[in-house]
């Protein structure tokens, strides 16, 4: 990476919020595996999800226990399944649910840690995806280009769900992971004759003004399944409560990576689709989601047109704490909560002033803050973004780890990388690693955009990074050592 301008200078306004937030994030990972360590895998459907960010943030500091510590974890899945997890983990469940661990946490360790288990893990439930593993039922109709039903399994399927909802593009980023790994053509040859049909489905819809007629294909004996394979208790009414469970489901992450990888406009036209309404909900203080997407939008197809609005509805925001910041741990409700990145047991933030009121967060989420500075180069975005991120760790780390419900809202790895309507993009994977070193999302995991340190050992501890990534342009990184400033442009 060839070096620009450097000059000594003092500290700059985002360093110190970065360092908080990798204190943070150092002491929270270090205390947790010196406990979670001793304890043997519990056979929980997402039970690696919170060590989502764990990984990623491997990927910045280069810590090895972190990997060691992943490594453990995948074994005793290995051998809680006995070797194969589709016999000890498949037997019959919904694709919501028995893809997370694969999608979440599998894959992601696979991309920073090619190991022959992990990849042998993958393959032996992605095998499943089109059929090609003998003596199983068929989840997949070749003829309609079609997956059968929402329950999946290797011992039976189906139970009055004979239909399709975003749910299944979980399966898609499997089978994603698995053309990654192996380069086998199936996986992707199914990957795009399905997505293909998704995605003129969407569009269609998106031109008739109702993303909610593409949200189901076939119909359930029992409407209230239906209801709940869509996500209804989740997702809030009108077009953002339509368009809440493709984002929950990564359906925007997978038709970017078919974009990538096959060029083709009509995904990026999709995505779009889905995209251009989240701009809307950037100003909302608890939705992660709009923030990080938008940015790997823009990067992945080198589409600027939301900017403007974006930046529009981030300007004069509140960039600074009215007083002490607080966790809000209110009873949860019943009803869904309307908006991307809700559920109803989530943690909701506040402060406290001097006078003992409670002041309601009204700061955008640190993801869209971190879209601020992407789009404006404005650092006061990313430092209030750091600072915000730092101070929700913190408070979250007197929660439990989110080991034994990774998809729950009130966990310190909900916190970190969201909850089970996030789809991975929590308060510190959708800002630390973005400004860090430009990392977006990638067929599964957060690929980041420069190098930061020499080798494998990442970022010294003493430094801290903001990269800015524009569309069309190479990734530009300040990179702070603790005396000057350097600015470095990717080749």
């Amino acid at each position: 990476m060839p070096a620009g301008d450097t000059r000594e200078e003092c500290a700059p306004c985002w360093a110190e919020g970065f360092a908080k937030l990798r204190r943070q994030m150092d002491d929270w990972i270090s205390a947790s595996m010196a406990m979670q360590r001793h304890v043997p895998f519990m056979g929980v459907h997402d039970e690696g999800s919170f060590i989502t960010c764990w990984l990623c943030h491997y990927q910045l500091t280069g810590d090895r226990g972190i990997l060691e510590f992943a490594r453990y974890l995948r074994d005793g899945f290995a051998r809680w399944g006995r070797e194969s997890l589709v016999s000890g983990f498949f037997p019959s469940g919904e694709v919501h649910h028995q893809t997370e661990i694969f999608n979440n946490f599998l894959l992601r360790l696979w991309h920073v840690d090619h190991d022959e288990m992990t990849a042998r893990l993958l393959l032996d439930a992605a095998e499943h995806i089109g059929n090609w593993a003998p003596g199983y039922p068929e989840w997949y109709d070749w003829q309609a280009d079609r997956f059968v039903g929402w329950h999946i399994g290797t011992v039976e399927m189906g139970q009055g769900d004979e239909f399709e909802v975003p749910d299944h593009f979980r399966l898609i980023q499997l089978a994603l992971g698995a053309y990654e790994i192996c380069g086998d053509e199936r996986y992707l040859d199914l990957s795009v004759r399905w997505t293909r049909r998704w995605a003129n489905a969407l569009l269609d819809a998106h031109s008739a003004g109702d993303v909610g007629a593409a949200m189901q294909v076939g119909a359930a004996h029992d409407p209230r399944q239906l209801a709940y394979a869509r996500g209804d208790h989740h997702a809030g009414a009108g077009a953002i409560g339509q368009i809440e469970p493709f984002v929950a489901a990564g359906a925007i992450d997978v038709l970017l990576d078919l974009h990538r990888i096959t060029g083709a406009t009509l995904y990026a036209d999709a995505a779009r689709a889905l995209c251009a309404p989240l701009v809307g909900q950037l100003p909302d203080p608890d939705a992660n989601p709009p923030g990080a997407l938008l940015q790997r939008y823009r990067v992945d197809t080198g589409d600027a047109s939301l900017d403007e609005a974006a930046l529009g509805v981030l300007e004069g925001c509140c960039l600074q704490a009215p007083g002490e910041p607080i966790m809000m741990l209110d009873t949860p409700r019943g009803e869904p909560v309307a908006g991307i990145g809700k559920r109803s047991d989530m943690i909701r933030w506040a402060y406290r002033d001097e006078s003992g009121r409670i002041l309601p967060e009204d700061s955008p989420s640190p993801a869209a803050l971190m879209l601020g500075y992407q789009i404006s180069g404005d650092e006061a975005f990313a430092a209030w973004a750091l600072e915000m991120a730092a101070g929700r760790l913190s408070l979250g780390r007197r929660l439990r780890d989110g080991r034994r419900h990774g998809c729950g809202g009130r966990s310190v790895s909900a916190i970190a990388s969201g909850h089970g309507r996030d789809s991975g993009y929590g308060n510190i994977t959708g800002s630390l690693y973005p400004l860090a070193h430009g990392a977006v999302k990638y067929l599964g995991h957060e690929r980041p955009a420069v190098a930061l340190g020499e080798s494998d050992r990442g970022l010294p501890v003493d430094s801290a990074a903001l990269t800015r990534r524009m569309p069309g342009a190479a990734p530009v990184t300040s990179l702070w050592n603790g005396r000057r400033l350097q600015t470095v442009v990717a080749p």
